[in-house]
């Protein structure tokens, strides 16, 4: 077991199922407060093409040093896990000293890193913008946060940060529970122990009533869904989300599925959020050196897909150089596929 040695004042810290103590992402501290300006974007970018045009042996020893970079390589034809992501998204003045080193700090504050912890910030707010209507004049409905595709939901719990920040009256009392669906168990393993930290006494989710669920999903098999949706009270209050999830690594009819089938259950003021990668050089870097199979969208063909699922975009944030965030919204109730 590996102890952060170094913890910062106002950082909650999980271990991960290896035994390593890291620190739990909270947007509102500073030490994991990100921004970009397309100057800084220029450079970073720059910063990464000029790392591809090293020698062939020099990136494979940058890659040995560095645990980010080796969860991007064992990542091939795959997805890249949530733990891989979580570590990754970990500012190099926060890094944990056990999954880390020099390169790993490099790693950090590259333009990778940096769009990760943006997306973050950005799905979160989301997410929370999407909640505060509906949470104050329903003040006894248990609320439902779903996260297809999650890993450790740090979009979820960074939510329920903000909010409870801004307007803890919203949450008071109330039951709340984090349906984290993926097919990884690593992420929602220490996401549930990362919630567990975050509700601690002086933490920034003290006083909840907070239940952290890991059920296993394939989105590939939607029907699935309909069986983990089902006990759900159709008139509590329910918003989903997925970042690095459906939309990134999803095939059309993975998309179209889950859309309609989360239409077909008509939550009232229910909203998925998401992140989907922008076409850029980055991208393509991902899909043909690390064989990695995400999915880049034009703004008007995810629109189109989306539209053709009986879904319309409410919101789109455009400010990550890599992803793009948005906000969806079923039309009607879907009674058919």
């Amino acid at each position: 077991m590996i102890r952060e040695k170094h913890k910062q004042p106002g950082v909650c810290y999980a271990m991960t199922d290896d035994g390593v103590e890291l620190p739990v992402m909270d947007v509102t501290h500073p030490a994991f407060a990100e921004s970009i300006n397309p100057e800084k974007a220029d450079a970073l970018v720059k910063d990464f093409l000029e790392f591809q045009k090293s020698p062939a042996f020099f990136r494979r020893l940058f890659s040995r040093n560095s645990i980010a970079m080796r969860g991007l390589d064992s990542a091939s034809n795959k997805f890249l896990g949530g733990m891989t992501t979580y570590i990754a998204k970990l500012g190099p003045g926060i890094l944990g000293r056990g999954y880390s080193g020099w390169v790993d700090r490099k790693v950090a504050g590259g333009i990778g890193s940096v769009a990760f912890r943006i997306r973050l910030q950005e799905t979160a707010r989301l997410i929370a913008e999407a909640l505060e209507p509906q949470l104050a004049p329903r003040k006894n409905c248990p609320l439902h946060l779903l996260n297809l595709g999650g890993g450790p939901a740090m979009d979820s719990l960074n939510a329920l940060i903000l909010l409870h920040k801004d307007r803890p009256e919203c949450l008071a009392d109330r039951r709340i529970s984090i349906h984290v669906l993926d097919l990884d168990r690593a992420g929602p393993s220490f996401g549930a122990r990362a919630a567990a930290a975050l509700c601690s006494e002086g933490a920034p989710l003290h006083g909840l009533q907070l239940a952290f669920e890991y059920v296993p999903y394939d989105w590939n098999h939607v029907s699935n869904l309909r069986k983990i949706l089902g006990p759900l009270e159709t008139e509590c209050i329910v918003i989903g989300s997925s970042e690095g999830g459906l939309f990134e690594y999803g095939s059309d009819e993975s998309i179209v599925g889950n859309l309609r089938e989360l239409g077909k259950v008509g939550f009232p003021g229910f909203v998925l959020i998401g992140s989907l990668f922008r076409e850029g050089t980055i991208q393509r870097w991902l899909q043909t050196a690390n064989r990695i199979p995400i999915r880049m969208f034009e703004r008007t063909d995810f629109e189109k897909l989306v539209t053709g699922a009986g879904w319309s975009l409410l919101r789109v944030l455009e400010d990550n150089p890599i992803y793009r965030v948005v906000s969806l919204g079923a039309v009607e109730k879907i009674t058919s596929v």
